[in-house]
């Protein structure tokens, strides 16, 4: 009797969050984010201490990247992110720590630039954000890694929870179309 309960929740759950089977070879959640919708004009720290503004990226494509040096998918996804970055050096990847120790998040970039065999791509940005507050408090991250992608308007147009995998050409021609719709 409780599985005929679980099951069918389960499965609503699941269509809810708009688990989708994809062509990556395997299940991730997808979505549409409330299309359009205006992302907020938030700040973080950048690795070296300072502050920035999304509005400093004004008329930029944005792919917002959460991440974590513990959290294995985001080990293996982050090497095609840095690759996929250093072919678009038109659009801007702020990748966000949600380390709360610096040094750790450090290394795992310094690890994954040598893993990816790039090195301070300028449209590649660090921001460090221990406390959780972009992560959880604007973007309502919990599931590592996650990537939200912002049209040049800032508006926000998809939403990846789990890993991607940087190197598929439709995912490279989203990035593509959307560049170019500036």
């Amino acid at each position: 009797m409780r599985s005929r309960i679980i099951i069918p929740f389960v499965f609503v759950v699941l269509i809810l969050l708009g688990w989708t089977e994809t062509h990556y070879g395997k299940q991730e959640a997808v979505s549409s984010v409330s299309a359009f919708a205006d992302a907020p004009d938030f700040s973080w720290h950048a690795f070296d201490g300072t502050m920035h503004t999304l509005s400093e990226l004004s008329g930029h494509t944005v792919v917002l990247h959460f991440w974590a040096s513990w959290c294995t998918p985001c080990r293996e996804e982050f090497p095609k992110l840095l690759t996929v970055a250093q072919s678009m050096p038109d659009i801007i990847f702020l990748t966000v720590s949600s380390d709360e120790d610096h040094s750790r998040a450090e290394r795992f970039i310094v690890q994954m630039q040598r893993a990816s065999q790039t090195r301070n791509l300028p449209n590649v940005l660090y921001a460090f954000d221990p406390k959780k507050t972009l992560t959880l408090d604007v973007f309502q991250t919990v599931q590592y890694p996650e990537s939200i992608m912002l049209d040049a308007a800032h508006h926000l147009r998809r939403k990846f929870s789990g890993p991607v995998d940087w190197s598929k050409n439709d995912i490279k021609n989203y990035l593509r179309q959307l560049s170019n719709s500036q």
